[in-house]
Formats: C-alpha cells, sequence, structure tokens
C-alpha cells in the first residue's frame, strides 16, 4: 500500500522524536525486569505499587483516591484490587451506609507479601540503576513532578 507524504512525514517525525513512543518502550523494558524478579512471587508491579501506597498512607483508603495518587486508571486500580483481596493481601476498610462505596486496608497477609518481596525488588531497582545511571530516579521524579503540576 502507497502511504501520502503527509504520512510518510509524519512516520519519519514520530521515530526521531516521539515522546510518547519512547516513554512507553521505556517503561515496558523497565517493567519487564521488575515482573522477572517479582513474577516467582506472584506479585506484579502495579500489585506492589499498591501495597507501599496503602503501607505509607496507612488508613482505610477509597480505591479512586489510591488510583488518583498512583496515577493509575480507575480499572486497573479496581481489577489489581480485586485479585488483591482474593489473595488476602489487602481487605475491607470502611464500607459505606449503602454498601457502594468501600476502602481499602493492607492485611497483615499482604505485610508479609510486601516483605517477601524486598530482594527481588533490590535486585531489579539495583539492574535497572546500573542500566540507566544512578541519576535517573532524580531525573525520572523531576519529569513526573513537571507532568502532575501541569495537570
Amino acid at each position: 500500500m502507497q502511504h501520502n507524504q503527509p504520512v510518510e512525514t509524519l512516520v519519519e517525525t514520530m521515530l526521531e522524536s516521539c515522546m510518547g513512543s519512547r516513554v512507553g518502550r521505556l517503561h515496558r523494558l523497565v517493567d519487564r525486569q521488575f515482573d522477572q524478579h517479582l513474577r516467582p512471587l506472584g506479585l506484579s508491579v502495579p500489585q506492589m505499587e499498591v501495597l507501599s501506597a496503602l503501607t505509607l498512607i496507612g488508613r482505610p483508603v477509597k480505591p479512586s483516591f489510591l488510583a488518583d495518587v498512583l496515577s493509575m486508571e480507575r480499572s486497573t486500580m479496581s481489577r489489581n484490587l480485586s485479585i488483591m483481596q482474593e489473595r488476602g493481601w489487602v481487605e475491607p476498610g470502611d464500607v459505606s451506609a449503602t454498601g457502594r462505596s468501600m476502602s481499602v486496608v493492607i492485611s497483615r497477609e499482604g505485610v508479609l507479601k510486601l516483605e517477601s518481596a524486598e530482594t527481588a525488588w533490590r535486585e531489579a531497582q539495583e539492574a535497572v540503576v546500573a542500566a540507566l545511571g544512578t541519576d535517573a530516579p532524580s531525573t525520572l521524579d523531576d519529569w513526573l513532578n513537571k507532568l502532575v503540576a501541569d495537570r
């Protein structure tokens, strides 16, 4: 199929400079590194993020609040919380009078799961930092803070 010049120009420009594609690839490669280390424990990166956030927050929170804190889609949060509740890693906190709104907390099993992941997480972290450089975490934090501020 032949393409017209504007489409070819767009594709060339994207290949040369598209931030979305580059960040997407970076995400997939970093995620793959962490998955390789965490998968044997039955834990995913988003689930570890949720357990960590619940630990830091230290009180029952609504899934929508947690999704916002982690910049995660609400449907992704809901799927992860459902799996995590089945596995006993999170449990309901407060439930509204209507039963339609619920908050969640990390359970004792969730704390144990998080503790069991420490070595795997550290190994993945060290591998990624070794590949990207020791300034990578602070650079990423700067970029994230700028994007969050622009929302």
